[in-house]
């Protein structure tokens, strides 16, 4: 009898235990490490603004020397012929800055803008503007129009830059900025660049 009872003690306690896959606890999933992550972009990039290059027109011509040329250049810069800037240099073979100088491009029309009235519309203004920029550097402009005037006033030529200028016997520049802003340079040894001899309205 008592064995009996024990051997249903022992199937009673059998039966409530928990077995070992039921208290077994599933392996817990490893988080990742937390990494540093790309922020989004809170909006699009403001474009970088750039200056174009309207127009480039360049020539060499013997200006400081008798047997290299230099190299001359006229740069509009910006998005229009109308707002540009103007850049005008002259270069030796050598490397060396003879002349540079900035200006606005509407400082090309003069003149001859007429042709088209009283009143030009801007693209006929800004077609003018490539149109004087393209024959800046005329024949013209290294000879007839570098010449000074026989009847120049001591207003119109700097004699100090004549007298360093005209020994030389070079090419000397000549040009215009508006009406009547019209200016000669030449090249002055003593200098070692280019200087201002003439000036008229």
């Amino acid at each position: 009898m008592r064995i009996l009872l024990l051997a249903s003690l022992l199937t009673a306690a059998a039966c409530s235990s928990p077995s070992s896959s039921d208290t077994a606890t599933a392996p817990a999933t490893p988080t990742p490490p937390a990494t540093a992550g790309t922020p989004a972009p809170e909006g699009p990039a403001a474009p970088q603004s750039q200056t174009g290059v309207l127009v480039d027109v360049r020539t060499t011509h013997r200006f400081s020397s008798a047997g290299q040329p230099d190299q001359f250049r006229l740069v509009l810069l910006g998005d229009s012929a109308l707002t540009a800037a103007a850049r005008f240099s002259i270069v030796s073979v050598a490397g060396d800055t003879l002349w540079s100088e900035k200006f606005p491009a509407t400082a090309l029309i003069d003149y001859g803008i007429r042709k088209y009235g009283e009143s030009p519309t801007p693209a006929q203004q800004a077609h003018y503007i490539r149109k004087r920029a393209a024959e800046f550097f005329g024949d013209e402009a290294f000879s007839v129009r570098a010449e000074v005037p026989r009847n120049a006033s001591d207003k119109q030529l700097i004699r100090t830059a004549w007298a360093e200028v005209q020994p030389t016997g070079l090419p000397r520049f000549a040009y215009s900025l508006g009406e009547e802003n019209g200016q000669m340079i030449g090249f002055s040894p003593k200098q070692g660049r280019a200087v201002v001899y003439y000036t008229c309205c």
